[in-house]
């Protein structure tokens, strides 16, 4: 019992600094950008979480149950599909920033007229969309570290019961983690949303992005030419 308790922990740990990583972060951040509200964007750091945490689930579970493994092109090949990732998330909302545009409406008010500055990009009907992209980025980010958390499990668990807790506590860390993230980075945008400069923050968010993206197929091409 305190073997499976003492190894929970370190999942849970682990799983906390596991979502800081940098592609973990520049990818949610570009959803985030998205967000005016701070619980809103925790929110996305939840479903993030989630998707993240059936992926592994369902690959621990397949190799202690079944003796399933990832296929060699898909282990060597993971990392460059979130390079690809992260450079499409990046791109688009750069693209959707550059073409926000700023509106201006003028309202009177007891005769007096008031001219109302804002930006159209924050509009109602995509919240889904939202919750889909989190969803979709963590199940590709469980995807890509699948491979790495089966050797740590066969190499530390001794059967399913401690293999699935270990699993389960590394996930709610990796939520934990990325719910804290969110919410923090959603502070300064929703600041800057109000002062009718989240045009701004999205393209730091796709730059950053797409700078990590290309780092990771930087290095991804690098390792098959050596």
């Amino acid at each position: 019992m305190e073997e499976i308790a003492s190894l929970a922990f370190a999942g849970l740990v682990l799983g906390i600094t596991h979502a800081l990583d940098a592609d973990h972060v520049a990818a949610v951040s570009t959803i985030v950008s998205e967000k005016k509200k701070i619980l809103e964007s925790a929110a996305l750091g939840i479903i993030w979480g989630f998707g993240h945490t059936i992926t592994l689930l369902a690959a621990v579970i397949g190799m202690l149950v079944i003796g399933f493994e990832f296929p060699a092109v898909l282990q060597n090949n993971a990392e460059a599909f979130v390079g690809v990732m992260l450079l499409v998330l990046g791109v688009l909302t750069i693209k959707k920033a550059m073409s926000a545009g700023v509106h201006s409406h003028e309202h009177i008010h007891d005769g007096i007229g008031h001219i109302h500055i804002h930006q159209h990009i924050f509009e109602k009907g995509h919240e889904h969309n939202h919750e889909k992209r989190s969803f979709l980025v963590g199940i590709m980010h469980g995807f890509a570290g699948s491979a790495a958390m089966l050797i740590i499990v066969a190499s530390s668990a001794s059967g399913l019961t401690e293999g699935l807790g270990y699993v389960l506590a590394f996930g709610i860390g990796t939520t934990i983690g990325m719910t804290a993230i969110t919410a923090v980075m959603a502070i300064p945008i929703s600041m800057m949303a109000k002062a009718n400069k989240i045009g701004i923050a999205q393209v730091v968010c796709g730059v950053f992005s797409v700078t990590i993206g290309a780092f990771i197929m930087g290095q991804a091409l690098a390792q098959l030419i050596l």
